[in-house]
């Protein structure tokens, strides 16, 4: 995939991972190198496993995320 070093601020002097937002034709419009502390996850991801992590989840109200 070609993706100008325009679109992305610090992708040319970056090793961490980096989010990409591509359009219907694929084609990269945006982008962010993320930081050290950032990682990418669905909720349903992050729930599963504190669940295996045998930790309770309680949302309240059940739409607050």
């Amino acid at each position: 995939m070609d993706v100008p070093d325009q679109l992305i601020l610090g992708l040319t002097n970056s090793t961490r991972p980096v989010l990409i937002y591509r359009n219907k034709r694929g084609e990269a419009i945006f982008g962010c190198v993320l930081l050290e502390d950032q990682f990418i996850a669905s909720m349903p991801q992050i729930l599963e496993t504190l669940k295996m992590a045998g930790l309770k989840v309680v949302i309240d109200p059940p739409n607050s995320l």
